[in-house]
């Protein structure tokens, strides 16, 4: 099996944050961090070269390995900002749609803007999301596949592309 390309980096965050050109985009990439650092209690750290990712999780893909993944992060592309938000299981859609105008894909939704989204509910979504994974139900089982795939063709097609992924537009 292949070696996991998206590891944990020591490069900064505050770099990767400061560069975002766009002055809107990097306010939401500011917020996001503040959000989710408050939730994990991390201050966040790269992933990749485009990751952001918040608290530190292992779990054992089909073939046995062990892994290290974040538990909540994002990853401001072109136009758009990705969310991985993920309890090890798949991406309940339906609450996904409740936060706002977001596109779903499969390991991942993504924002243009947090003005069009509930910041209140993105806070309980990311906040049940992360309990879930520390109670355990699936933090060490379960693969986050869809996430990792996509993390992967961040890698692969660089930081300013996002993967093809079948998106459903709400709201």
């Amino acid at each position: 099996m292949a070696e996991l390309k998206t590891k944990k980096e020591s490069t900064s965050v505050d770099e990767f944050l400061g560069a975002i050109a766009d002055d809107k985009q990097r306010a939401d990439a500011l917020r996001l961090r503040a959000l989710m650092a408050k939730v994990t209690g991390d201050k966040g750290s790269m992933w990749g070269s485009a990751i952001v990712g918040f608290g530190k999780r292992t779990y054992r893909n089909a073939s046995g390995k062990e892994n290290d993944w974040f538990e909540t992060g994002f990853s401001p592309r072109k136009g758009k900002t990705a969310l991985y938000v993920s309890s090890g299981a798949p991406l309940d859609v339906a609450a996904v749609k409740k936060l706002g105008k977001v596109e779903v894909a499969k390991g991942c939704f993504y924002v243009k803007s947090l003005a069009n989204v509930d910041e209140a509910a993105l806070l309980a979504f990311v906040k049940g999301a992360v309990a879930k994974l520390r109670q355990g139900s699936g933090a060490t089982e379960a693969k986050p596949a869809k996430a990792v795939k996509v993390a992967k063709a961040v890698e692969a097609k660089g930081a300013a592309k996002r993967p093809s992924a079948k998106r459903v537009r709400t709201t």
